[in-house]
């Protein structure tokens, strides 16, 4: 009789082995960093006053630097935590960071829509075409 997989116990088995990082390289040298985060080797070096050494990066006995896949992975979710933070209801006025996503890649704010004039009813696409 063939072997018969229960894939749904095996999805979980892998998914829980992922999410505590059991068997799976975390350490690892830049250039599989870099191709693992899409974090160029050239700015690396650049991220380690940000980064928490022993937690994200490390430099080995063997005199090289290694990087967590695990520590990036957990300092870059803390990271989106603290700015994307959901606002409380008893939090008033904006906040201090300005919330998530509000600003475009360049650093400039998103211009509110402009409110259309209330005497005038909103034109349909049709007879804008």
């Amino acid at each position: 009789m063939a072997n018969i997989i229960n894939l749904p116990q095996k999805i979980d088995e892998l998914i829980e082995v992922i999410q505590n990082g059991g068997g799976l390289i975390d350490w690892v040298q830049a250039e599989r960093f870099e191709q693992l985060t899409g974090i160029k080797q050239s700015s690396l070096r650049g991220k380690h006053e940000m980064w928490p050494e022993g937690v994200v990066w490390a430099k080995f006995d063997d005199g090289r630097l290694y990087y967590s896949i695990a520590g990036y992975n957990h300092w870059a979710s803390q990271q989106a935590a603290n700015r994307c933070r959901p606002v409380l209801p008893t939090e008033t006025g904006p906040s201090v960071s300005g919330g998530c996503g509000t600003k475009r890649g360049n650093g400039k704010r998103l211009k509110k829509s402009q409110p259309q004039n209330a005497d005038m009813p909103p034109r349909l696409l049709s007879e804008i075409a």
